[in-house]
């Protein structure tokens, strides 16, 4: 993941769009979460739609994440609910952290924001070397099936925030078929009573 994703706007966009975890993902995790040994680690945590509920029925869960915005987002978020996660500011590929972990899950397809080989390679090795033993991995992948269906268009959609301004998200992608990869440019807008803020 780019250092410049995930940044304010973006983070404001995805809080209002995507408010609560799906509940049939919840449900998959939840079960593979059940009697884990040791504690639980959610690499990639973003603003914790996933990390709270599971931190709710009181799992000894951590968090970490690239983004500043999305970890002040979930600390606020938990904040407001009186939790109190250890949530850390890292990339994946540069996993270091005090414990180890009985369970690690990245859910929603987000190790795929990783698109270098070797990053990615890191990654699982550090997310391996964070494991205690006997304890289990569980990432959630994107197939080529996912990519966007309208790759060289520009298409969007927008959000409106509580004080009734909009979000404006704009995507551009692209899909190399040799590597595998689908990039996009995304741009996001702030307009308030007509007028472009940020």
């Amino acid at each position: 993941m780019g250092m410049n994703a995930y940044q304010k706007l973006c983070t404001e966009f995805y809080d209002i769009s995507k408010p609560r975890a799906p509940a049939k993902a919840l449900r998959f995790y939840l079960h593979h979460l059940e009697g884990a040994d040791g504690p639980v680690l959610e690499p990639m945590c973003g603003s914790g739609r996933f990390l709270i509920p599971v931190l709710e029925l009181g799992t000894d869960i951590d968090g970490i994440d690239a983004s500043p915005h999305m970890l002040q987002a979930c600390r606020d978020r938990c904040r407001r609910k009186g939790l109190k996660p250890a949530l850390y500011g890292q990339l994946l590929q540069e996993l270091s952290l005090p414990r180890q972990y009985g369970s690690i899950f990245i859910p929603d397809g987000s190790f795929g924001l990783i698109i270098d080989r070797q990053a990615a390679r890191e990654s699982l090795q550090r997310l391996h070397q964070h494991l205690l033993p006997g304890g289990r991995l569980i990432v959630e992948i994107e197939t080529p099936r996912a990519r966007s269906k309208d790759p060289g268009r520009w298409v969007g959609s927008w959000v409106t925030r509580p004080d009734g301004a909009t979000i404006i998200l704009s995507c551009l992608s692209r899909y190399d078929q040799e590597e595998g990869i689908e990039r996009a440019i995304n741009r996001y807008e702030l307009f308030k009573n007509g007028h472009l803020i940020e």
